[in-house]
């Protein structure tokens, strides 16, 4: 059975961290005991070290040299210290501005999610390089954004073109193309959005749907057996993209 790993929460920024934790990842916050704490005990151990060495000497050696170990203690823990403070200053500073860059990116992605302005975001979303939950809303609508903006356009295109207007296999890949997104949405749905982008993804669901709809004349009973017999990249709905060229040249 693991040892329980036992977590304090960071008096600045209120992240759950390891008990031992000197400096917080998230904020940069320095728990100042532990710091001390640390330094203390390596000071320690450094003292312990080269005093074990001394008394390992001879006693004349350690008559003659006693000045001179002194002399080099002193000027190997001042350069000890130094090194380490150095670190430790660069180190927190090296966090806390990660922690301010991540924070400037979502505050700039919640934005445009809440202008409604998917495209950039999910662009400066996927140059960015951020990862993880904080960013799970914008990820997931970010894929749902650009699967359903590829659908809408190749539907549309195919029901303006003369050439594949008619053409049952290319319209069944775009159908299946269109049947992948409303599947991937029906599984973030089960899933209960759990990032709070249920309102953007339903959006743009009801948008594709709608464009299937205008543009094939598509009814909801086929859209439903559509999504129940979807598996993969490579379900076949060549039968339905016949139905669907035929209703549409009935119609004109």
């Amino acid at each position: 059975m693991k040892d329980k790993i036992i977590k304090y929460e960071c008096p600045n920024c209120g992240a759950d961290l390891p008990e031992e934790t000197v400096i917080c990842p998230y904020c940069g916050y320095e728990n100042e005991k532990l710091a001390k704490k640390a330094y203390d005990e390596e000071m320690d151990e450094l003292s312990e070290k080269h005093v074990n060495s001394i008394k390992a000497m001879p006693k004349k050696m350690m008559k003659k040299s006693t000045k001179l170990l002194i002399v080099f203690i002193v000027g190997l823990a001042l350069v000890f210290v130094t090194t380490n403070v150095l670190k430790y200053i660069s180190g927190t500073g090296l966090e806390k501005l990660k922690y301010d860059n991540k924070q400037k990116m979502i505050e700039h992605l919640e934005e445009l999610y809440q202008a409604g302005d998917y495209e950039t975001m999910g662009d400066d979303f996927y140059d960015s390089n951020y990862f993880g939950d904080s960013f799970g809303k914008y990820a997931n609508t970010a894929e749902i954004y650009y699967d359903v903006k590829f659908a809408k356009e190749s539907l549309i295109f195919a029901a303006e073109s003369e050439k594949y207007s008619k053409d049952t296999e290319e319209l069944s890949n775009y159908l299946r193309k269109s049947f992948r997104a409303l599947v991937r949405v029906n599984d973030m749905r089960d899933e209960g959005f759990i990032y709070g982008e249920g309102d953007a993804i339903e959006k743009l669901e009801a948008d594709l749907i709608s464009t299937m709809k205008e543009t094939w004349l598509i009814t909801d009973e086929e859209i439903k057996e559509g999504l129940s017999v979807y598996v993969d990249r490579n379900t076949d709905y060549t039968g339905l993209a016949k139905a669907l060229i035929d209703r549409k040249s009935s119609n004109k």
